[in-house]
């Protein structure tokens, strides 16, 4: 029958409705992180350290993002000049970047289970 649309179909385009509502919200929030008073150099590297948990994450999935090393590097840079809340803020996108890596992770994994495992 022309135009009629399968059971698959239907969770197939259900599931990319919710990939892009996911992917949009990702996005809003990628350059949000929880504040931080970022006076210190302990403060920095509790940051920095959760920022190199979630970067390895990340990289262990296969979905690091290309600028997530330059970050640390540059928040390293800042905290040895003395710039600490720039340094913790720098420090804050790089871990969100490894988040958000391991989050494209499993929408990828689940994504090709729904197109190739029927």
């Amino acid at each position: 029958m022309k135009g009629a649309t399968t059971r698959s179909d239907r969770e197939h385009r259900r599931f990319a409705a919710a990939a892009v509502a996911a992917a949009a919200l990702a996005v809003g929030a990628w350059g949000w992180a929880p504040p931080v008073p970022a006076s210190d150099e302990a403060t920095f590297k509790a940051a920095f350290d959760a920022a190199l948990v979630a970067r390895r994450a990340a990289a262990e999935a296969g979905f690091e993002w290309r600028d997530t090393r330059k970050m640390l590097r540059q928040a390293r840079k800042l905290a040895r000049k003395g710039e600490y809340a720039k340094a913790v803020e720098l420090a804050n996108r790089a871990r969100r970047q490894g988040e958000l890596g391991v989050m494209q992770a499993e929408e990828q994994e689940a994504a090709w289970r729904a197109a190739v495992l029927k």
